[in-house]
């Protein structure tokens, strides 16, 4: 997935086209062009990022509104899963208009977004109240949730009140605890936390 002119032309558009006023809250935005939810998906060998004025929910709840803006990514099977997501991380979501988001669908499977994508980009949104997660390294997003002990006036996720996410065999549970006890010390308390088992991904029980 390279970045020629033509596209590179397209995400300064949308950047400064749903760019949020200095000063102003979400009220200070127009109606039409304030992205309230963001979707990144993979599903059958598609990539699609998403934008939408309303703000959804984790149930997937009204999930049939209609994008503001929408990338569609049709050969995402011949891409390098590394390099997708490099990219996908360093030139599409920064450029992006995700500075007003309350809601981030997470849902990818081949590749998995850097650390530096949850801290830095997503870590730094200072209106995302609730994310839906489903990804090989769901680590990577927990361990962003750690307040920077260098920098005692960032506390990532700030707003943060809701988490649903999908079992999967790489969480560590025990420092996902020790986190959001962290968290909740400085006041960040969940108010919802959603946790998906698939049954066919439950081991055994020893006999």
């Amino acid at each position: 997935m390279d970045e020629g002119p033509h596209i590179s032309l397209v995400l300064d558009w949308l950047s400064n086209h749903f760019k949020q006023f200095a000063g102003g809250g979400a009220s200070r935005l127009a109606p039409q062009n304030c992205v309230r939810s963001f979707e990144v998906c993979e599903l059958d060998n598609r990539f699609t990022i998403k934008g939408f004025k309303e703000v959804l929910h984790l149930e997937r709840e009204g999930w049939g509104a209609h994008a503001l803006l929408l990338f569609n990514f049709v050969d995402f099977e011949n891409e390098n899963s590394y390099v997708f997501g490099r990219t996908l991380a360093n030139m599409f979501l920064p450029r992006l208009p995700i500075n007003s988001i309350v809601f981030l669908d997470v849902d990818v499977w081949s590749f998995y977004l850097p650390a530096s994508c949850w801290s830095t980009i997503f870590g730094s949104i200072p209106t995302l109240e609730s994310i839906r997660l489903a990804t090989p390294q769901p680590m990577l997003f927990f361990h962003a949730l750690r307040p920077d002990s260098s920098n005692g006036r960032f506390l990532p996720f700030a707003a943060l009140k809701s988490i649903m996410f999908s079992y999967v065999n790489q969480i560590d549970y025990l420092v996902v605890v020790e986190i959001l006890r962290e968290r909740t010390e400085l006041g960040m308390r969940l108010l919802e936390f959603v946790f998906l088992i698939h049954i066919d991904s439950i081991p055994p029980y020893p006999s």
